[in-house]
């Protein structure tokens, strides 16, 4: 991995030689457009794009979401008897929801109903899961020969503000704890599409310089703006 790191050498001119996986998840015209003129310059910069995929993701997902809802439970409670002159617990959390007049015609709350029924075991899931995303992403960057792996981060929200193309493109960095960095790539209209670079354990520095320097490349990101209703 090349000596180049620090944020004051992240021109477009540290993308030359890097050689970065490209892991084309599941998404719409949208992301692959963003992802397709990613690839553009990135090769144009001099970097060394090759397509890859991560193993194991959806395993990956499965075990860390179910100890994810049988922790959420717990530490909810916790939180909440800490919080007076309201709900103590996520039962009555959940009651409390069910008969208000605005809260659930706003949000659900199926995740509140899952963990209610979850499993106390389930936490025994995270160390399986941590695992095997570590294993997942040092066995495809070793593979490859990797500096990093790109890939698209969201697609472009919905009206409501909830995911439209759901990408699960960063779980595995998250539940592996490896560093993961997003900046800006593209949009759908005034709705923005990221890219996510990921890499192994104390990549930090490096990865930082990759994205700073794609960010400094592409330029892709824009003012926010208010838009009460987008055009269906």
């Amino acid at each position: 991995m090349a000596d180049r790191d620090g944020l004051d050498q992240a021109t477009p001119a540290a993308l030359r030689g890097r050689r970065l996986g490209i892991w084309r998840r599941p998404g719409d015209t949208f992301v692959d457009r963003v992802l397709a003129d990613t690839v553009d310059a990135l090769t144009e910069a001099g970097a060394i794009c090759v397509d890859i995929e991560v193993p194991d993701v959806a395993e990956i997902d499965e075990l860390s979401w179910l100890a994810v809802v049988a922790e959420f439970r717990g530490a909810l409670d916790e939180y909440l008897r800490t919080r007076p002159d309201g709900p103590a617990t996520l039962a009555e959390l959940v009651q409390f929801n069910r008969v208000d007049p605005v809260e659930l015609s706003r949000f659900d709350q199926d995740i509140f109903e899952l963990a209610l029924d979850a499993d106390p075991r389930d936490r025994d899931h995270r160390p399986a899961a941590t695992r095997l995303a570590r294993a997942a992403i040092d066995e495809t960057v070793a593979a490859h020969r990797l500096d990093a792996i790109a890939a698209p981060t969201n697609g472009p929200a919905e009206v409501t503000g909830s995911p439209g193309s759901p990408i699960d493109s960063a779980t595995p960095a998250a539940v592996a704890r490896y560093p993961a960095v997003t900046v800006p790539a593209g949009s759908a209209g005034p709705l923005p599409i990221g890219i996510t670079f990921l890499s192994g354990a104390r990549t930090d520095a490096h990865l930082m310089t990759t994205a700073a320097a794609f960010e400094r490349l592409v330029q892709a990101r824009t003012d926010p703006e208010f838009h009460p209703v987008l055009p269906t």
